[in-house]
């Protein structure tokens, strides 16, 4: 057969919610040392599937977890290559901090804008 990459779609994101969801619930993860990095990961397919809002909410969710956003930020680098992830991503983790609204970015063609602002941020 031949498979071809596609680009995520928002169905994509939502199974990658309904995955965390149950691994949350499982017995066997809560012991998880790394069960944050299921969240990063997540975090990258719901990027990649332009589901910026549930992403962050995501963070969001870190955030209350005792998390702190330069640890999120840290992880999301850490994860970034594994993921073939785009800025978006990572701007949405300092967008998060600095509590900017995601609905407005939530149409952006140009994700190197939302990333230039994401680093000028974190500097």
């Amino acid at each position: 057969m031949n498979y071809k990459r596609v680009s995520l779609r928002p169905i994509h994101g939502n199974l990658a919610l309904k995955f965390l969801n149950w691994v949350i619930k499982q017995p066997a993860f809560q012991q998880l040392k790394n069960l944050t990095y299921v969240y990063y990961i997540t975090g990258h397919i719901l990027g990649k599937a332009r589901m910026y809002t549930s992403a962050k909410s995501l963070f969001t969710q870190l955030s209350n977890m005792g998390i702190d956003s330069n640890s999120i930020f840290a992880a999301l680098m850490d994860t970034y290559p594994l993921c073939n992830s785009n800025p978006t991503i990572l701007c949405l983790a300092g967008f998060e901090e600095a509590n900017i609204d995601v609905e407005k970015e939530e149409n952006i063609e140009n994700e190197s804008v939302l990333y230039q602002n994401v680093l000028f941020y974190n500097v």
